[in-house]
């Protein structure tokens, strides 16, 4: 048990140094790859905000993994104010139906499969942040292609990665090395830069 715990927290340090060198030097307007190798997504995902937070980033989370309630609170619990955030839910009102409302700053998408509505959501949920540096993060590409076909995923993303290259908004998209290998270099060649942690 110790030596798993250690090479737990071995791996979390080498997570959070990779990301915090990577991150460090972001700017306005790049759009990332984020491919996660490791098994500790839920450290890596926290350190990526974490670290656009620290760098006077505020922005919008889209979510197919957690409910953004849950989210929310990981973040929170990881002393990550998450006020100056919103956040996409796209598996709440799926999971538990139309007993959802919006907040103040959670909306939720009907369901993952409307791509067309998440752009909308996307767009709205930024124009309601008043910081001058934005980010938008996708989470995830992977979860994106159990609901969707590859080429509608793949036309979001470049739509997504287009309109904020051009605002100026940073984009982080999250997927797992599980995800096909020719997918995630044709959302490579949209991105500024592709990163594996």
């Amino acid at each position: 048990m110790p030596d798993e715990l250690s090479e737990l927290l071995g791996l979390q340090s080498k997570i959070k140094a990779k990301i915090i060198q990577e991150f460090s030097t972001a700017k306005e307007g790049s759009q990332i790859l984020l491919v996660e190798t490791s098994e500790d997504m839920q450290s890596v995902r926290k350190e990526v905000v974490l670290s656009l937070v620290n760098n006077y980033f505020s922005g919008v989370y889209f979510t197919t993994n957690m409910p953004a309630e849950t989210l929310q609170q990981d973040l929170k619990n990881a002393d990550i104010d998450t006020n100056k955030m919103q956040f996409i839910d796209s598996i709440t009102k799926e999971s538990v139906g139309n007993h959802t409302e919006d907040t103040k700053n959670i909306t939720f998408l009907e369901s993952p499969t409307q791509l067309s509505d998440l752009n909308i959501l996307i767009e709205r949920s930024l124009s309601r942040i008043q910081a001058t540096k934005k980010f938008v993060i996708i989470d995830s590409i992977t979860t994106l292609l159990i609901y969707n076909q590859e080429k509608t995923v793949e036309k979001l993303i470049h739509r997504v990665v287009e309109k904020n290259r051009l605002k100026k908004v940073l984009t982080v998209i999250l997927v797992t090395k599980s995800t096909s290998e020719e997918l995630i270099q044709c959302i490579a060649q949209f991105c500024d830069k592709c990163i594996s942690v």
